[in-house]
C-alpha cells in the first residue's frame, strides 16, 4: 500500500469532522436568533385582540437617538444596595435577602424591570449609613457618577438596622436620570425571618415610575410612560379564555392619582449627563386622561409656560412620580428687602383644591407666626393644594404638595412701603373724617343760632371754633409732605410708588369734594350780615367719594363714619 493510500482515511475523517462542526455552529446560530425573537416578539397582542408591531431597536452609536418605541418596551434597570448599621447578625443574613429580593422582583414584574441586588463596598456602606438620618441628597452627584450606578435607571438603598422592637427596614429610591430621591419607606420586622419579605416590600413601595414629556400645549402636557407596555398579566374573561391585560398592580405602573415632578436633563454628545436642572419650583403634573401609553396631564404651576422650549437628543424633559409622606410641610414666607430675606408675620394664608379654583371656595388656614412660617397638614388623598398668601390687597398663589418637602420657602416682593403708606393714608383719612364731622356739627349749631336770631352766639361759634379748624389748604400741605416722604423710601419700587400715588390721588379728590371752602364763605356772609334765612349750599350735590364723608348734613356724616375703612368690612374676594 502506498503512502497516499495510508493517509486517505485520515483526510476523510478530518473532512467529516469539519462538516459536523460547521453544522453544529449553524444550529447554535439559529437557536440564538430564535431566542432573541422570543425575548422581543414582532408583535404584542392588545386587550382588543389586535396586534401592535414592535420595531427592532437601531444599533447604538455616539449621539444617536433611540427609537421612540424603545421607551415603552425598554425595562427599567434597577440596582438595589443593602446597607446595615454594622451588626453582625444583619450582615450574615444579607445573602438570603439578596436572593429573596431578586426572586420576588421577578415574580412581581418579570418583564418591566431587571433587578440586581448586591451589597455596596465598605466605603459606600459607611457613607450611606452616616448620612442616612440627615438625608442622602448630599451624595446624589457622587452616587450618580459611580460606575455601578450610572448604567442603571434606579438605585434603591435598603437599610437594615436593629431596633428595640426587633429590626427596622427602610428604603429610599434614587431616580438616576432626574437625580430625585423618593420619600423614605419605613417598615419593621419583629423576627429575623421577616426581614427578607419586608426588605422587598420597602423596595417595592419606594420605586418611582418615570415618564417623558412629549408635547406641551398651554396648560396641558402629554407624557409617555416608561416600560409600561411590558407590564402585562393574564386573566380570564367571562368565557373562561385567557387574555393579556395591563398589570396595574405592578410597582412600575402609573396610578391615576399620581403626581409628577418635572425635571429638565441636559446631556453631552457622549449621552452622559452633563447637568440636571433642579425640579421646576412650584410645578406639578396631574393626570387627566389615559391615551394608551400616553397620559394627558394638567400643569399646575406658579410660572408662565414653565415647560416651554424645544427638547431633543441632548435636552430631555422628564418627570418622575412623587408620592409624599403623610407629614406636615412648613411654609416659610419671606420678603426680599435690601438684599436680605426678612420673614413676614401676620399674613393670612388660604388653601383650596385644584377643582375648587372656579368656585373660589377658599379655606382659611391661619396666619404666619413671628418667624413667617405656618404648618400645612398633608392632604387626605395626597393631592395638590393651592396656597394663597394675602398681603394687604395683594395675593400670591402657589401650588404645593404637602409632605413632599419638610420646608418650603416662598419669597414675595417686599411690600413694606405700600403697607406703611396704607397706614398713613388711613390716618389722614381719619383726620379728614373727624374734621368733616366737627365742621358739620358747628355749622348746624351756627345755622340754628341764626334762625333764632341769636347773632352773638353764632358769631362766637364762627370765630372761636369754626374758623380755627384746619383749612383745606393746610390738609393739602400735610398730604404733600407725607406723600413726598413715602415716595422717597428706598424700599419702594416702581409698582409700590404707583399704588401710593393712586391712594393719595383718591384721598386728595375726596378732600376737594368733602371740605369745600365755599361753605365757609357762605356761612361767614350770613353771620356778618345777620341773615336769619336758611343757607342754600349749591355744592351739596357733588358726587361723593367712597370712604370720605360729605359735609352737607350731620346724619350723612355720621353714617359715613360708621362705614369708614376702620370698621369691619365684609369678607373680600380676590383672584
Amino acid at each position: 500500500m502506498s503512502q497516499f493510500d495510508r493517509r486517505l482515511p485520515k483526510v476523510f475523517c478530518g473532512f467529516v469532522a469539519s462538516v459536523i462542526f460547521i453544522a453544529w455552529c449553524g444550529v447554535i446560530l439559529v437557536a440564538c436568533q430564535d431566542a432573541v425573537k422570543i425575548s422581543k416578539p414582532d408583535s404584542i397582542k392588545k386587550e382588543d385582540g389586535t396586534a401592535q408591531a414592535i420595531m427592532p431597536a437601531a444599533p447604538s452609536s455616539i449621539g444617536a437617538v433611540e427609537p421612540e418605541i424603545s421607551w415603552e418596551y425598554d425595562p427599567y434597570k434597577v440596582l438595589v444596595w443593602l446597607v446595615d448599621d454594622g451588626s453582625k447578625i444583619l450582615r450574615d443574613v444579607g445573602d438570603r435577602i439578596d436572593q429573596r429580593i431578586e426572586r420576588d422582583a421577578y415574580l412581581e414584574e418579570y418583564n418591566g424591570w431587571v433587578v440586581t441586588c448586591e451589597r455596596p463596598n465598605i466605603v459606600w456602606n459607611a457613607r450611606i449609613e452616616s448620612n442616612w438620618h440627615v438625608g442622602l441628597s448630599s451624595l446624589t452627584k457622587t452616587l450618580a457618577a459611580d460606575v455601578a450606578v450610572e448604567k442603571k435607571e434606579k438605585l434603591i438603598v435598603v437599610r437594615l438596622a436593629k431596633s428595640p422592637d426587633g429590626f427596622t427596614v427602610e428604603a429610599q429610591s434614587l431616580d438616576v436620570p432626574t437625580r430625585q430621591w423618593s420619600a423614605i419607606t419605613k417598615l419593621s420586622a419583629a423576627e429575623l425571618e421577616r426581614i427578607p419579605a419586608q426588605a422587598f416590600a420597602a423596595m417595592r413601595r419606594s420605586f418611582m415610575p418615570l415618564v417623558r414629556i412629549e408635547r406641551v400645549s398651554n396648560e396641558t402636557a402629554y407624557v409617555r410612560t416608561r416600560a409600561t407596555a411590558l407590564s402585562r398579566r393574564m386573566e380570564s374573561d367571562e368565557g373562561g379564555r385567557l387574555r393579556e391585560v395591563p398589570n396595574d398592580s405592578s410597582p412600575i405602573w402609573v396610578r391615576d392619582d399620581d403626581v409628577f415632578l418635572p425635571v429638565i436633563r441636559r446631556d453631552t454628545r457622549e449621552n452622559r449627563s452633563a447637568s440636571v436642572d433642579a425640579p421646576i419650583s412650584f410645578t406639578f403634573l396631574a393626570i387627566q386622561e389615559r391615551l394608551g401609553s400616553t397620559l394627558k396631564c394638567m400643569t399646575h404651576t406658579a410660572h408662565p409656560a414653565p415647560l416651554s422650549g424645544r427638547s431633543g437628543a441632548q435636552i430631555k424633559k422628564l418627570a418622575v412620580v412623587v408620592r409624599p409622606d403623610r407629614k406636615p410641610t412648613v411654609l416659610s414666607i419671606t420678603a426680599s428687602e435690601f438684599k436680605a430675606s426678612i420673614p413676614i408675620t401676620g399674613l393670612d394664608v388660604y388653601h383650596y383644591r385644584p377643582e375648587e379654583l372656579g368656585s373660589k371656595d377658599y379655606h382659611f388656614l391661619g396666619k404666619t407666626d413671628w418667624k413667617g412660617s405656618i404648618s400645612i397638614a398633608p392632604a387626605d388623598d395626597g393631592s395638590i393644594r393651592y396656597i394663597i398668601i394675602k398681603n394687604g390687597q395683594l395675593a400670591t398663589k402657589r401650588p404645593i404638595l404637602p409632605g413632599l418637602y419638610d420646608t418650603i420657602s416662598v419669597s414675595i416682593p417686599s411690600d413694606r412701603a405700600r403697607i406703611f403708606a396704607e397706614g398713613v393714608v388711613e390716618s389722614l383719612l381719619g383726620q379728614v373724617i373727624d374734621l368733616a364731622v366737627r365742621r358739620g356739627a358747628l355749622r348746624t349749631r351756627i345755622e340754628i343760632a341764626l334762625q333764632k336770631e341769636n347773632f352773638a352766639q353764632a358769631e362766637k361759634l364762627l370765630n372761636d371754633e369754626y374758623l380755627k379748624l384746619p383749612s383745606m389748604r393746610e390738609l393739602n400741605i400735610r398730604l404733600a409732605s407725607a406723600k413726598e416722604r413715602l415716595m422717597s423710601r428706598k424700599d419702594a419700587d416702581i409698582n409700590q410708588r404707583t399704588r401710593i400715588e393712586k391712594m393719595f390721588k383718591n384721598l386728595e379728590l375726596g378732600i376737594s369734594q368733602s371740605l369745600v371752602d365755599k361753605h365757609v364763605t357762605l356761612l361767614t356772609h350770613h353771620v356778618l350780615n345777620k341773615i336769619s334765612t336758611p343757607i342754600e349750599y349749591p355744592f351739596e350735590k357733588d358726587p361723593p367719594v367712597e370712604g370720605v364723608p360729605q359735609e352737607s348734613t350731620l346724619p350723612q356724616e355720621t353714617s359715613a363714619v360708621q362705614a369708614s375703612p376702620q370698621t369691619p368690612a365684609k369678607e373680600q374676594q380676590f383672584d
